[in-house]
């Protein structure tokens, strides 16, 4: 079946796409668009789980962010991709692509505490950095494994001063990474 779609008009100031303020919830193939804040905003602090989403069209907020995020997309919002948040979580085999603007990074963390976890993701295109960790905690283990940097406008693969710990295993990135 096709997903179900989340449509927010262009002229709005504050929607968001999907939200979950629950302890734990699975959003399940939906889609995004066109929101002019979050287009998924998972309670990190939950068990929330993303499988099989799209982000897209989104402004002003990180396309998705907090929770967990399995095989979903972010792609031609002119924002961040995919956001971890203190609450932990991770991505796995996702995929940010072709988001705009000089500060729009393909998966970022922002926090101080708990880990970011990317396994088997792209980012691609993106104005930024592909993965990027702005943590304020030198004792956060951050990790990309399997994941693949490509022709983003910064680094492939960049970190802050304050993290310690950003392991990167059987990664790749080139053109301008």
């Amino acid at each position: 079946p096709p997903p179900r779609t989340m449509t927010r008009a262009p002229v709005k100031t504050s929607s968001t796409g999907i939200a979950s303020t629950a302890s734990s919830g699975t959003i399940y193939r939906c889609l995004a668009r066109n929101c002019t804040n979050n287009g998924l905003d998972l309670n990190p602090g939950g068990g929330n789980l993303a499988i099989l989403c799209e982000v897209t069209g989104c402004s002003t907020a990180v396309a998705a962010q907090g929770g967990s995020f399995i095989a979903c997309t972010a792609h031609d919002n002119t924002i961040s991709g995919f956001q971890g948040n203190n609450g932990g979580g991770f991505a796995l085999g996702c995929i940010s692509c072709n988001n705009t603007g000089a500060s729009s990074n393909g998966f970022r963390y922002i926090g101080t505490t708990n880990v970011s976890r990317y396994i088997n993701c792209v980012a691609y295109g993106n104005g930024a950095h592909g993965f990027f960790i702005n943590a304020t905690s030198s004792t956060q283990v951050h990790q990309a494994i399997n994941c693949l940097a490509v022709n983003n406008g910064g680094y492939g693969f960049s970190a802050t001063s304050a993290v310690d710990y950003f392991y990167l295993h059987n990664c790749a990135g080139f053109n301008k990474t």
